[in-house]
């Protein structure tokens, strides 16, 4: 086991034992199979012999301010170990779609570049995490450190040396508001719960009946509490399986049957949708192409200080979904870096002119802020 991001993009993968020469590069490896939703890859070398190996350990059962030491090779210091707590479980440090599956053991125990793929060990020497990530100002340790929790390693090994080498996790298709404000909680009579932000066409909750602004309250009849509840609850559960989402609807409570996509197939549908593909292409509606924004011009009736354009939906796992300040259904966007918009055909051609790697930032307004506009960007994968 390693990290997805020791061997990306490398040409030639290579494993020192400490039972080989000094002047030795070690044994060449190959890839097994790459999770990059929890940065975890598995790698394989053939010696001709057994060898020695260390347990797994259960991370659950490790509480904080229990000891830890982490093992690795920093700034090319081959069998480092260093010492600490563990300082808090499930962290979240990346955030957004991306940050969905990475919830982190920190430890205080130094981790530095170098310590990435090496393992976290408790008292009784067992492995409950795989050093990752660390948080620092100066490129070195600031005690802030960051491991994959080793129940999570067992069950992507796992699924990485089966058959199809891969992670397979379960997708019903929408994009989420993280949180549900005081406000929006009284007004939907949902204290809990996930505010769909979007829906992925054809996938399972849009073929289940799923709208925007619908609140999802549980799944089979367990309550959700929030966004992270409601994706490890699908992420584990096999594509075809069926579950029952309660959801609340301008304060009604209804229940839907829903069949569970595989999540890379909703991915790449988002992928296709967003563009990613075809970096530059033009495609028959660039805001969708490159934003991931279906967008449409103001409807009749729209109060007189809006101009623009109005969003009516966001595909998952694209840029605009990625943004924070979040955009959703019925925000309208006035002006694309500054340069203001009165209809889809300026915002259009305003749009395909973005490149890759540009910055972008939108100017949005909400029909009843009074005017009132909020910015809101990010760079365009």
């Amino acid at each position: 086991m390693t990290n997805d991001h020791v061997i990306d993009k490398a040409d030639r993968i290579y494993v020192k034992l400490t039972t080989d020469p000094a002047n030795d590069q070690g044994h060449r490896a190959t890839v097994v199979g790459v999770d990059k939703s929890t940065d975890l890859a598995v790698i394989k070398i053939d010696v001709g012999h057994p060898l020695p190996t260390v347990k797994l350990g259960n991370s659950n059962s490790a509480p904080g301010g229990d000891w830890v030491e982490a093992n690795g090779s920093p700034f090319d210091l081959s069998q480092t170990v260093t010492a600490g707590i563990v300082s808090a479980k499930n962290r979240n440090i990346e955030g957004g779609v991306g940050g969905q599956f990475k919830h982190y053991i920190q430890t205080d125990a130094a981790i530095n570049e170098g310590n990435s793929g090496g393992p976290l060990l408790d008292m009784n020497g067992e492995v409950i995490g795989v050093n990752t990530a660390l948080i620092t100002t100066s490129s070195g340790n600031m005690g802030i450190g960051f491991a994959m929790p080793s129940d999570t390693v067992v069950d992507v090994y796992n699924q990485l040396i089966g058959p199809e080498h891969k992670v397979v996790r379960g997708s019903i298709g929408i994009s989420f508001q993280p949180n549900i404000s005081s406000a929006v909680a009284k007004v939907y009579g949902a204290d809990t719960g996930v505010l769909i932000s979007a829906v992925t066409p054809g996938k399972a909750a849009d073929k289940a009946g799923l709208k925007a602004n619908d609140v999802i309250v549980s799944v089979d009849g367990k309550p959700v509490k929030d966004g992270d509840d409601l994706v490890e609850n699908i992420s584990q559960r096999h594509p075809g399986s069926t579950v029952t989402l309660g959801y609340l609807r301008n304060g009604q409570k209804l229940a839907a049957t829903c069949t569970i996509n595989d999540r890379a197939d909703t991915t790449e549908v988002a992928r296709e949708d967003s563009g990613a593909d075809a970096p530059g292409a033009g495609g028959a509606d660039p805001a969708k192409a490159r934003l991931g924004l279906t967008v449409t011009d103001l409807p009749a009736g729209a109060p007189p200080q809006l101009h623009g354009v109005v969003i009516r939906a966001v595909t998952p796992g694209t840029f605009a979904d990625e943004l924070n300040p979040q955009v959703g259904a019925g925000v309208v966007i006035e002006a694309v870096n500054r340069k203001a918009i009165t209809n889809k055909r300026e915002f259009d051609s305003l749009v395909s002119g973005l490149r890759p790697g540009e910055d972008v930032v939108l100017e949005i307004a909400y029909p009843n802020s009074g005017g009132q506009t909020t910015l809101t960007g990010g760079v365009l994968p």
